[in-house]
């Protein structure tokens, strides 16, 4: 909510919209993509191979994530919080 300014209502339905969204993925898929994810990111951080091989194993727009770290690879699209509510 600090980061926000939102309400805590629309915080909770954001959440859950968030939430009903999500899938679960066998890890066998997203370990398939570990090199891959670590010749991306493993330089930059190696903290974040797992998001980026979790979005590489499945279609998606990118990634939303405060990490400037993240934001440095080229792959996968990344949007911070603020770019995030620009959205909304």
């Amino acid at each position: 909510m600090e980061k926000t300014g939102l309400p805590e209502e629309e915080i909770k339905l954001v959440l859950n919209i968030l939430l009903a969204n999500i899938q679960v993925l066998p890890s066998e898929e997203v370990l398939e993509k570990w090199n891959e994810a670590k010749e991306i990111i493993g330089t930059i951080d190696e903290g974040d191979i797992p998001f980026l091989a979790t979005s590489l194993t499945i279609a998606c727009d990118g990634i939303w994530s405060d990490d400037k770290d993240l934001k440095r690879q080229r792959r996968i699209n990344v949007w911070n919080t603020r770019e995030i509510m620009r959205l909304v």
